[in-house]
């Protein structure tokens, strides 16, 4: 009741200060309550009798947002959490957070700033938020979990989110050249803490030449670097990634076609380590894309060339952290060991996602994607691919394919080469329009299907991987604002791999033989009321197995209740 109470006490008081305060200050923010109950079964080769077998709980919590302009150039926003674990009674499961703080505004009605939490991306192979780990479509019900995951990482469009300045204006020309954008920023990826660990900033900008609508190049350039004498360490990290882009787009008769280029090179090295490598490399990925707007219909050809030591932290930094604890059941069977991250975890567990830039190369499930585990930028790649996509807009039916023929350039520990290959078929439909339904009756289903090959005469050195992904999910609209959710997610590997370990330098030192032959299902049901399009209820429930014919004591089914309140206003 008194969590209630506190609830719409703070939206009576938003109101009050939107609607009399001053139109110059806008509340804005969102609530959240999350109730949940969960279970487990191992099937562990001796009985498990430490894992605890169910668990309850969830949170409320409440970001309140003050969107302050003091003066038509100038913006403010300050905004404060307040969370409230299920269980904490008297404001001791209580925490008050500031989520997010930035200034913004224009310099002499020219130059546009930004100061504290900037949102960032250049492009997939300078500053990127790729998404590699999750190559399906979600269905319904893990859409709703990961929009979760989306909103408390600040995914948005690719972009990273940031600590810093940024700047950016524009030049416009009467002859020539319309026009020449400049954009530069500058965060912080770490504090010094005067001992070592030393002051590590993060820097660049793009340079933007627009000689019309048809006609476009680009400079781009990143960098990562540590502030020399912030730590008793005299080694300063540095790493540089330069690259220069060309886009030419052509209209003949009913067919654009569209010439695009992208090329760079990165430098990567310690100041003073002599043990340190000096790794110089380069990337190039031209494509050509071909795009008939009446028929909704667009093919794209592409070459892909990234040099085995090509490094960029702001393309090759992963949104999943590997190496992090899990929230739900982190330690199971009975000698207690950590639960390596699964399907159902990468939709819902937003603790195991990272919001900072990572200078090292992070781990990779080889089951879920590992043909580009870091998207575009993915160092060592050799091949082509290509992409379809076609919309029937009348009936809402929208087709989308891919394919990825790659290799490796050079050999780890031997000479032989990796080979790779990539299939992802993506399907949605609005059913309702075929069978003339007022309400909405949506079906998607997507499908990737990856394979790794080495051939060799050692038997060691032999590679073979296969893995599918499948899934499906339905909604339906049954009456007014109330949707049934259903949904099916698979993930099925086979075969081996030899996972490079690297040290500090991220040199490999060693090879690590990985073996699978394991299914992941996740089956999942849900009912959703909409109060508004961002307002809703739902109630879901999934059901997720692990079983691995390798190493059966791994095996263990978990089942998920959810209550989800979700606002924002």
């Amino acid at each position: 009741m008194k969590l209630r109470l506190t609830f719409t006490a703070l939206i009576i008081f938003a109101n009050s200060l939107s609607g009399q305060i001053s139109p110059k200050i806008k509340i804005i923010g969102g609530a959240r309550s999350i109730i949940q109950n969960q279970d487990i079964q191992v099937f562990d080769s001796v009985a498990d009798n430490k894992t605890a077998k169910a668990k309850a709980g969830g949170y409320s919590l409440i970001d309140l947002g003050f969107n302050i302009m003091p003066n038509k150039n100038t913006e403010i926003l300050g905004m404060i959490r307040i969370k409230n674990q299920y269980g904490g009674f008297y404001g001791g499961g209580v925490t008050f957070d500031v989520r997010q703080m930035w200034l913004k505004g224009i310099l002499a009605d020219a130059v546009r700033y930004q100061l504290g939490d900037i949102n960032l991306k250049q492009t997939p192979f300078t500053f990127y938020n790729h998404n590699e780990d999750n190559s399906v479509l979600q269905n319904p019900i893990n859409h709703i979990q990961q929009e979760i995951v989306n909103y408390e990482s600040f995914y948005k469009s690719n972009t990273w989110r940031q600590q810093g300045m940024s700047i950016d204006f524009g030049l416009n020309f009467a002859k020539h050249i319309e026009e020449v954008n400049f954009n530069g920023y500058l965060t912080r990826l770490n504090m010094t803490n005067f001992g070592d660990v030393p002051e590590r900033l993060f820097g660049g900008g793009t340079i933007d030449l627009i000689a019309n609508k048809n006609l476009s190049a680009q400079y781009n350039l990143s960098s990562v670097f540590d502030v020399t004498g912030t730590s008793l360490d005299s080694n300063s990290f540095r790493n540089v990634v330069q690259t220069v882009g060309f886009r030419h787009a052509h209209s003949w008769k009913n067919l654009d076609l569209t010439l695009k280029l992208e090329t760079g090179t990165s430098h990567t090295y310690l100041t003073r380590d002599t043990l340190s490598p000096d790794l110089n490399d380069y990337f190039l990925n031209p494509s050509l894309s071909f795009d008939l707007p009446k028929s909704n219909f667009s093919v794209t050809v592409a070459y892909l060339n990234v040099g085995p030591d090509f490094r960029s932290p702001g393309a090759q930094s992963k949104r999943v952290d590997y190496q992090s604890a899990l929230t739900q059941f982190g330690l199971y069977k009975n000698n207690q060991v950590d639960r390596p991250i699964h399907l159902t975890d990468i939709f819902s567990d937003d603790k195991i996602y990272r919001t900072s830039i990572n200078t090292k190369i992070m781990a990779y499930h080889p089951l879920i994607n590992n043909v580009l585990p870091y998207g575009l930028a993915t160092f060592n790649r050799n091949g082509f691919y290509s992409n379809l996509n076609w919309k029937n807009v009348a009936k809402s039916i929208n087709i989308n394919w891919a394919h990825y023929m790659l290799s490796e350039i050079r050999g780890q520990g031997t000479k032989a080469l990796k080979k790779y290959t990539m299939s992802q078929v993506q399907l949605g439909v609005d059913v309702n329009k075929f069978i003339k339904l007022e309400r909405k009756l949506k079906l998607s289903t997507s499908l990737v299907y990856q394979q790794t090959d080495r051939i060799s005469d050692i038997d060691f050195e032999k590679v073979n991987l296969n893995s599918i992904q499948l899934a499906t999910g339905l909604e339906w609209e049954v009456a007014t604002n109330f949707d049934f959710m259903l949904g099916y997610t698979m993930l099925k590997g086979d075969g081996n791999d030899q996972i490079s370990l690297r040290n500090n330098y991220s040199q490999v030192t060693d090879f690590q033989n990985y073996s699978s032959k394991e299914t992941q299902t996740i089956l999942a049901a849900g009912l959703k009321y909409n109060f508004s399009n961002k307002t809703y209820l739902g109630l879901l429930y999934q059901q997720f197995e692990y079983v691995n014919d390798n190493f059966t004591y791994d095996n263990y089914k978990m089942n998920q209740i959810s209550i989800i309140y979700n606002l924002l206003f």
